[in-house]
């Protein structure tokens, strides 16, 4: 219960900086141009901190409590599955008939 609610809750924030990101970059350009610049200024920072999250709970998996290393595993998983799938998965929905849906946002 505890891993998913961790998950959920990485993949909205994600998912709000990249959608935020398409908002502003819609008001200047077409909708997939929008999506194609928001996923490309957006992934760095997303990945870096995906990254950061990973590194500090590598230590913690090395741990020699099976129960603690094995829960973080799972959170570390959940995180990077997050990061990927928000990255992967909003730039397909977004694209989704041409990004055309997008504009009425």
């Amino acid at each position: 219960m505890m891993v998913s609610s961790i998950a959920i809750g990485a993949g909205i924030d994600f998912s709000v900086h990249i959608t935020e990101r398409v908002r502003d970059e819609l008001k200047e350009k077409n909708a997939l141009d929008a999506i194609k610049t928001a996923i490309s200024r957006k992934s760095p920072s997303l990945v870096e901190a995906t990254l950061a999250l990973v590194g500090g709970g590598i230590p913690i998996f090395l741990m020699e409590y099976e129960m603690i290393s094995q829960f973080i595993l799972l959170v570390l998983l959940m995180l990077v599955f997050a990061c990927v799938a928000s990255l992967l998965g909003l730039a397909a929905l977004y694209s989704w008939k041409n990004g055309k849906w997008l504009e009425k946002l």
